[in-house]
C-alpha cells in the first residue's frame, strides 16, 4: 500500500484482493451500489451524498440520518 501524507489526515491507497457481501446487495452475482445505499462524508464541504445524490449538510442533520 501507499500512504500520502496531506496537511491534516493520510491518504492511503492499497489493492482490494477479496470482498464479501449478503446476496441481498447482488444483482446478477454483481454488487449493486444502489441496494446498498452506501452514504459517504465529503470534506471540506461537510456534506453527506448517497451514490449520486446530495442527501445532507454534514454535522448539524447527520444524527437525523441514523
Amino acid at each position: 500500500y501507499n500512504m500520502i501524507e496531506l496537511p491534516t489526515n493520510f491518504l492511503v491507497l492499497g489493492e482490494v484482493i477479496a470482498a464479501y457481501s449478503e446476496s441481498k446487495y447482488l444483482t446478477d452475482e454483481r454488487l449493486d451500489l444502489k441496494k446498498m445505499s452506501p452514504m459517504v462524508l465529503t470534506m471540506p464541504d461537510n456534506r453527506y451524498w448517497t451514490v449520486g445524490d446530495y442527501l445532507a449538510k454534514a454535522w448539524g442533520e447527520g444524527k437525523s440520518l441514523m
